[in-house]
């Protein structure tokens, strides 16, 4: 399925709302049936990137909100106040079928304005948790150099739209990792490039890497109406230092392998 290549403004400030959420996001309660009381707000379960934890019991679940146009995993069983989770099976999150093609649920829910297939495509695929094995290896070397400005390589040459990105942009989270953003060139589907810090076990630090269309309308709900490809990353991220207290002071480079192809972030 197809769909025209879409403005971006609105997506532009979704993505902006994330960040912010990121940064923002502190422990908090718990959601029916799951953890004993009312489902919280977002604001106050602890965010990572794609991922929250309320607290609460049970299993990872995915779920989706049709108020805010995004989906995430959350750590358990519990989900924050305005997303519905799906009951598809762990690594397929879209199990049925609708008029419109698959999809997490079983009718043809969807947000307005949706951007969630892209979300489905970014994440939706395997459990996301704050210590979940994460598939990049983190080195730090205080000796390896800045690179200013920041640019990425690819191989083969300018295959994805993140192979022209000249920004680059680290945050802190609120779970003391450290987010670092590329930002694609293409002005009509940008495609985002995030790479998230975390803690995988004690002191050991990991990081998973996602891509992200941001178109600001989707036509349809359908997972096949994605623009974003599923990409798996793997590779070394090479940082100057493990103290996050000023990501801007971070740098660094990343060796990244992906579906077939290689990108170098150098920053």
């Amino acid at each position: 399925m197809e769909r025209s290549r879409r403005s971006t403004s609105p997506a532009l400030a979704r993505l902006s709302a994330l960040a912010s959420l990121l940064i923002l996001g502190v422990v908090g309660g718990c959601g029916p049936s799951s953890c004993g009381g009312d489902a919280p707000t977002l604001l106050a379960c602890q965010l990572g990137l794609f991922r929250a934890d309320c607290g609460g019991t049970g299993p990872a679940t995915f779920a989706c909100s049709p108020r805010i146009g995004e989906c995430r995993w959350f750590a358990t069983a519990c989900v924050a106040e305005g997303f519905r989770a799906t009951d598809c099976p762990n690594g397929e999150p879209c199990c049925h079928t609708t008029m419109y093609g698959s999809w997490p649920y079983a009718d043809d829910w969807t947000a307005n304005p949706s951007d969630i297939d892209e979300d489905i495509a970014a994440c939706g695929y395997d459990v996301l948790t704050a210590h979940r094995p994460a598939p990049i290896n983190v080195v730090l070397d205080p000796a390896v150099p800045a690179t200013t400005p920041s640019y990425v390589s690819c191989e083969p040459a300018a295959t994805r739209h993140f192979c022209a990105s000249t920004g680059f942009v680290p945050m802190a989270t609120a779970d003391g990792g450290v987010l670092l953003r590329l930002n694609g060139l293409d002005t009509l589907d940008p495609e985002v490039v995030w790479i998230e810090v975390v803690q995988v076990d004690g002191d050991t630090l990991g990081a998973r890497v996602f891509a992200r269309v941001l178109p600001d309308l989707a036509v349809g709900a359908a997972c096949e109406s994605a623009l974003t490809e599923r990409l798996r990353f793997t590779g070394t991220l090479t940082l100057s230092s493990a103290d996050f207290s000023d990501p801007s002071a971070l740098h660094g480079r990343a060796d990244l392998v992906l579906n077939g192809g290689a990108a170098t972030v150098l920053f």
